[in-house]
């Protein structure tokens, strides 16, 4: 299991529901901000990456620098039918990558975007996020899952995992109607400690290219830039 100890957080200060769901919580301020805030190091990954979700990843990301925490977020690419077409006539899928991803970026974004783009372009600069892209074996197909993991400073840490329909975007976390289920390393049943040291080594797996099925490449610099 692979973590990282920053500053002192603990999220055990938190209290966390089996199941939040979007018509009885907030997702985003009841749990979202709150885990940040006592995390050390944050692991996402979810299916889409546009300006909207990089946006709306970005929020309650200023309690995890706070923590000198780090983020790392895996994503897809949203393959047009033209990007689809291009990679069935054998083109340079890193190319059909950068491409899909630069046109990502291109979303129009409002004033409070733009704060948040800032800041998490101040994250990427000073290495406190690092993103990596995904592709599943078929590649005309897309990467979807949801899951993420949260990670604080005790010895030994402690793990928030959660997983749903949530997506880094702002409907996904605003407006949708969305649940993830919360699972805690704490807990005193067998089965929730499992599913949280789960979820986090099956992320490191995919970050470190090791998982079948998957492949998980570097983020492209054109788009870093």
């Amino acid at each position: 299991m692979n973590v990282m100890n920053h500053n002192s957080c603990n999220l055990k200060n938190n209290e966390y529901l089996v199941t939040y769901r979007s018509v009885d919580n907030n997702i985003l301020k009841d749990f979202y901000i709150p885990a940040l805030k006592e995390s050390s190091h944050y692991k996402r990954a979810v299916g889409y990456f546009t300006s909207a979700s990089l946006s709306e990843a970005s929020r309650g990301i200023l309690g995890l620098v706070a923590n000198n925490g780090k983020m790392r977020l895996i994503a897809s690419p949203q393959l047009t039918l033209q990007d689809k077409a291009d990679i069935e006539k054998g083109y340079e899928l890193k190319d059909i990558i950068e491409r899909s991803l630069l046109t990502g970026l291109e979303a129009p974004v409002d004033e409070f975007d733009a704060v948040r783009i800032r800041n998490l372009t101040w994250m990427i600069a000073n290495d406190k996020i690092e993103i990596k892209i995904s592709m599943i074996e078929d590649e005309t197909s897309s990467y979807h899952e949801k899951i993420g993991v949260f990670i604080d400073s005790q010895s030994p840490p402690n793990i928030v995992a959660f997983s749903g329909s949530v997506n880094e975007t702002y409907r996904g976390l605003v407006s949708n109607y969305e649940s993830i289920d919360v699972s805690l390393s704490w807990d005193e049943g067998d089965r929730e400690k499992k599913r949280t040291i789960q979820h986090n080594d099956h992320f490191d797996e995919m970050w470190e290219n090791k998982k079948p099925g998957i492949t998980v490449y570097a983020f492209p610099e054109a788009v870093k830039e």
